[in-house]
């Protein structure tokens, strides 16, 4: 049945995934890495930089300045709406440890379900597009564009609008680039009316 047929499909790529997510696990762990990317002295360093703003905001420092700053060695570089996610010691692991493989997971998942490879070189188009340095880089860093990466294609493919808007918000005044994702709600719905597009175009053009 296409029941049967969906559900097997989606074990064969979940099991797919967890491979690969164990072996780039692996990967960006061992030293012989630094060999092909420029592997930093702590593990998901920018991931941990992100994190302290939240920690250090939440003991009521101001991130912005590093000079009155005991907490940071370095100056807040994302956009306050950063700082609604909230933080206390006791997500302390699910921040800083479990979070960026859980992003590492997601990314891999996405990317597969984009390319779904079937041909030779689909596979290794999908294979290059995890295993080239730039990726490998990533995801040892932990960047947060990794987290913009898995919130954009989320929004491609999800159907609720509503969602979709908060998080076209939310990236955008993290980082100023991903607000390129607003071109999709002229997409995401073709039914909708052209004359809520064009108060939505006209809010976007004042908002940027």
């Amino acid at each position: 049945s296409e029941t049967m047929s969906f559900y097997y499909d989606f074990i064969k790529s979940f099991i797919l995934v967890l491979i690969l997510f164990l072996f780039v696990t692996v990967l960006i762990n061992v030293d012989f890495i630094k060999h092909f990317i420029w592997k930093s002295s702590n593990f998901f360093e920018d991931w941990r930089i992100t994190i302290d703003f939240l920690r250090c905001n939440s003991l009521g420092l101001n991130i912005y300045n590093n000079e009155t700053n005991s907490c940071l060695d370095y100056k807040m570089s994302y956009g306050r709406i950063l700082l609604l996610i909230p933080y206390n010691e006791s997500l302390f692991k699910l921040y800083y440890i479990y979070t960026p493989y859980l992003l590492i997971f997601t990314s891999i998942f996405l990317m597969h379900k984009i390319i779904l490879p079937q041909t030779i070189v689909e596979w290794l188009i999908f294979l290059l597009c995890i295993f080239n340095p730039s990726t490998l880089l990533l995801y040892e860093r932990g960047n947060i564009d990794l987290l913009i990466f898995c919130l954009v294609i989320t929004c491609i493919y999800n159907r609720y609008y509503l969602l979709n808007w908060f998080i076209y918000f939310f990236i955008s005044f993290v980082k100023i680039y991903p607000s390129f994702i607003f071109v999709n709600f002229f997409m995401e719905d073709m039914n909708r009316s052209k004359k809520k597009m064009v108060i939505f175009a006209l809010f976007l053009f004042f908002y940027l």
